[in-house]
């Protein structure tokens, strides 16, 4: 059977024949205003596609390595994979929610309408002493312009004795994004990542965005029939 992704593709990719159908199955999605015209719907189209594109050549990836071979490359590689990964999901929901930075609110609406279960990420654990020289890094992570739901979800899974997991995927989405923009931002080096022991998180949260994609699909290929 042809996964969600295909046989959505097949139609939307007749948009002027389906206009109707497509541009509905989109708005409704989260309740956004339907497009107006057919440049419109193509412009939603195009970043779905564009952030599928981008989600697939990061699951694709699946020994994930950068620089030379090393334990360091392969933490590394995680961590880029996880950058691809929440990238390309920010771009579909660029088109599904209208909103250039999803944030905690966005991954909420997320969290209701797709029928994904995620098990909980257990928090690492870390020394005290480890756990304060992070917490002393944390006007480092404001400056690199970290914003406050990333710090108060670190905080909470590295930091916080009374966490001992991230639960939901609303939760794990804001994780996932916080842990991007830490990587991105060049304020989270594969050697620090080995020290907070984040190994297991980059790579569940790989696959949860994963399913998320796949559930993204499955409501829109619902959609159409409605």
């Amino acid at each position: 059977m042809k996964s969600a992704h295909a046989r959505w593709a097949a139609i939307a990719r007749q948009p002027e024949e389906n206009f109707s159908a497509v541009s509905s199955a989109i708005a409704s999605f989260a309740d956004q205003p339907k497009a107006a015209n057919l440049d419109e719907l193509l412009a939603l189209l195009q970043g779905l596609a564009r952030g599928e594109a981008l989600l697939g050549q990061a699951f694709q990836w699946t020994e994930p390595s950068a620089g030379r071979k090393s334990k360091l490359a392969e933490i590394r590689g995680l961590q880029w994979r996880l950058v691809m990964a929440v990238a390309g999901l920010e771009i579909m929901m660029k088109s599904l929610l209208g909103k250039d930075h999803p944030g905690i609110n966005e991954f909420g609406i997320l969290e209701q309408r797709l029928s994904v279960n995620v098990p909980p990420i257990p928090t690492p654990s870390l020394t005290r002493l480890v756990r304060e020289k992070w917490i002393e890094d944390e006007s480092l992570l404001k400056f690199l312009s970290l914003r406050n739901y990333d710090l108060k979800v670190l905080r909470r899974f590295l930091a916080d004795d009374d966490s001992s997991s991230i639960d939901g995927l609303a939760e794990q989405l804001a994780l996932a994004k916080a842990l991007r923009n830490c990587t991105a931002h060049a304020a989270l080096s594969a050697t620090k990542c080995r020290q907070l022991k984040l190994v297991p998180a980059l790579e569940e949260l790989a696959g949860v965005i994963h399913q998320v994609s796949e559930g993204i699909f499955d409501v829109l290929w619902q959609k159409l029939g409605e």
